[in-house]
């Protein structure tokens, strides 16, 4: 074990213990306040219990994990658990320790804990010391929700994520399209239930199958339409009885009408309700099949409300027909056009202009 002597680094205000990890090229560290040396001998004292995790977080970038212990001892050798070997991090005359570098999000770690001398000695060199597994680093970044069910007539959307093996819950938020806050809820590992899933047609979404393996899902309702909203998840991990909480998700972005009306007459059909906060455009396709065939009918820019159309791609629109319209909305993320996931939908009926007879 390679020694350190604390004498001769006195003169720093804060400690700072380096040493390369065995089978890698990252370097940890160890950081404590400033200690108070005298020269007396270290007593040998072998007695340390309440060995636990205080504080996680990120510091410059670098995730850190706070660990205290109680005992007696003069000084204490630290060790962490590295594949199958113990390697030394550095040594320390208090009972609490940061250990910093090395150490990624999402993670899992051992450390050891043994009474020792000034200079990183065990008192005790076949001595076990004191272990703590299970130390969490804070979780990693979590990946964009999924959009699995659009619910039309409930004004609801479920939404998921594949869970995180170490997180004990999710910080959910919703922002419009300048950040604004909409909605932010914390949620409990315990909490999620799978999605129950009704006769009521899930539709209104390009794309947004369950996602594969479990999962966890979150519910919206209502699901803020009328505007560009967009969703993001984060793990938190609790430590010391406080919620310690990883890097934010990518956004997931989406928008839709609060309900569009459609109507029919004379070889032509009107689509209103348009009313989209912060869209660019909107795009109506048409097609004579409920999901298939459906062709670029018309447009309405970021300010209009309504458009009438009277033929899709080559085809005319015809009296007496029914015809399967959907809209879908454009929103600018940084200043890239985007179009939306979710897409409105409806069927409409074009009256004759002319009477049956019978």
């Amino acid at each position: 074990m390679k020694k350190k002597t604390l004498l001769s680094i006195l003169i720093i205000t804060m400690l700072t213990i380096t040493v390369a990890a065995a089978k890698r090229n990252t370097v940890r560290s160890l950081s404590f306040s400033d200690p108070t040396i005298d020269n007396k001998a270290a007593e040998n004292t072998s007695g340390i219990s309440d060995i636990r995790q205080t504080d996680a977080g990120v510091i410059d970038g670098e995730c850190y994990v706070t660990i205290e212990w109680t005992g007696s001892s003069s000084f204490y050798a630290i060790e962490q658990m590295d594949g199958e070997k113990w390697v030394y991090l550095g040594v320390t005359n208090e009972q609490k320790v940061n250990v910093k570098g090395g150490i990624q999000a999402g993670q899992l770690l051992s450390f050891r804990i043994s009474p020792a001398d000034e200079s990183g000695e065990k008192l005790d060199p076949q001595g076990t010391g004191a272990m703590i597994e299970s130390v969490k680093t804070v979780p990693d970044k979590q990946k964009t929700p999924e959009l699995i069910h659009w619910y039309r007539a409930s004004d609801a959307a479920d939404f998921s994520w594949l869970p995180d093996e170490y997180v004990d819950g999710y910080q959910v938020k919703v922002v419009n399209l300048k950040g604004k806050k909409l909605y932010k809820k914390s949620i409990s590992n315990t909490a999620f239930t799978e999605p129950q899933v009704s006769d009521e047609t899930a539709a209104g979404a390009a794309s947004g199958s369950a996602a594969s393996g479990s999962a966890s899902v979150v519910s919206l309702s209502p699901s803020y339409r009328g505007k560009v909203a967009g969703i993001k998840v984060r793990g938190y991990i609790i430590v010391n009885d406080k919620k310690k909480y990883g890097e934010w998700s990518d956004t997931y972005y989406y928008a839709s009408a609060k309900e569009i009306k459609l109507s029919g007459y004379k070889d032509t059909i009107t689509v209103k309700g348009l009313k989209v906060k912060d869209t660019e455009k909107k795009e109506v396709y048409i097609s004579k099949k409920k999901s298939s065939g459906f062709k670029l009918a018309g447009s309405a820019g970021a300010k209009e409300t309504s458009v009438k159309v009277s033929e899709f791609g080559k085809n005319l629109i015809e009296s007496d027909k029914s015809y399967y319209v959907r809209v879908f909305y454009y929103y600018k993320i940084d200043d890239k056009l985007e179009k939306s996931p979710v897409y409105d939908e409806g069927k409409v009926y074009v009256e004759p202009t002319y009477l049956y007879l019978n």
